[in-house]
This record gives structure tokens, C-alpha cells and sequence, in this order.
């Protein structure tokens, strides 16, 4: 079973770290292949929703991370206090991001209509 855990945290660790490297390549070549994509991945709004997209994956794999090592050193697989306030800050700052993330889209919007 601890096995089957492992495997499963480790491949949820991965496949986040594993989109935080390759969605900005995607990103970066579709830009330089398709020309008429520029203006909508250039815009301030798109910029912002690809950075939280990135920021929220790398906080994903951290957590799934710090989960895997727990369960493969035999710990319990509660994280320590100071992580769960590390992630809890991070909560904070997601809905404040998303929070302006709406607004610069709204702004975006008004300023084009």
C-alpha cells in the first residue's frame, strides 16, 4: 500500500513540475510559430493568467512533494506546522492574485469596449 501511495504522490509531484517547465515552451514556440497569436499571449491579461497558472503549479508540486517525502521516510503524512502556514499564506495570496487577475481582466475589457 505505502508503495502504491508513493508511486501515485511522486507522479502528481512530477506531472506539475513537469507542466511548470514545459507550458512555457509551449507558450514561447506557439508565440514564434504562429504569428497571429502574439497580440492575445503578449496582453497584460494573459501574461498575468499564465504567471498565477505557474505559480499555482509550483505550489502544487511543492505540496506534492513535501507529501511524498513524508510518506517515504515513514513519517506520518501530516505536514509540519510551519508548512501548513507556508500554505496557508500561499491561500492568501492566491485569492488576492485571482482577486486582481479579475480586475485587470474587467479593466482590459472596459478599456476595449
Amino acid at each position: 500500500m505505502k508503495r502504491i501511495v508513493q508511486k501515485k504522490l511522486f507522479e502528481l509531484c512530477f506531472g506539475e513540475g513537469f507542466a511548470v517547465v514545459y507550458f512555457p515552451i509551449l507558450w514561447i514556440w506557439s508565440i514564434d510559430l504562429l504569428e497571429w497569436t502574439k497580440p492575445y499571449l503578449m496582453s497584460i491579461p494573459s501574461l498575468f493568467a499564465f504567471a498565477l497558472l505557474e505559480f499555482l503549479l509550483l505550489q502544487g508540486s511543492l505540496y506534492w512533494y513535501l507529501k511524498y517525502k513524508r510518506v517515504k521516510q515513514n513519517s506520518c503524512s501530516d505536514l509540519s506546522p510551519q508548512i501548513i502556514r507556508l500554505f496557508l499564506l500561499l491561500k492568501r495570496l492566491n485569492l488576492m492574485l485571482v482577486g486582481a487577475g479579475f480586475l485587470i481582466f474587467t479593466i482590459k475589457y472596459k478599456i476595449n469596449h
